[in-house]
């Protein structure tokens, strides 16, 4: 998620925000771009590779994926 600061029209700063799970935005089909990562058919980069790297190991895998489709049907939270 992108935040911009804008003071009178102009903007005076932007940050990309990092939320755990949520790669695309909408949060729906995170899980499915994970899995595209993990069998290197889409590349996760920059806040999109944070976003998919639920345990922190830096790598992207089977244990991400399962957290973010846990968190994606409510069996878990990873953003608490």
């Amino acid at each position: 998620m992108m935040v911009k600061l804008d003071i009178d029209g102009t903007i005076e700063d932007e940050l990309e925000i990092c939320i755990l799970g949520d790669i695309d935005g909408n949060g729906v089909i995170d899980y499915s771009y994970v899995k595209l990562h993990i069998f290197d058919v889409l590349t996760l980069e920059e806040v999109k590779f944070m976003a998919g790297d639920i345990d922190g190991s830096d790598l992207i895998d089977i244990i991400d994926y399962s957290y973010i489709k846990l968190d994606i049907f409510d069996v878990i939270s990873i953003n608490q």
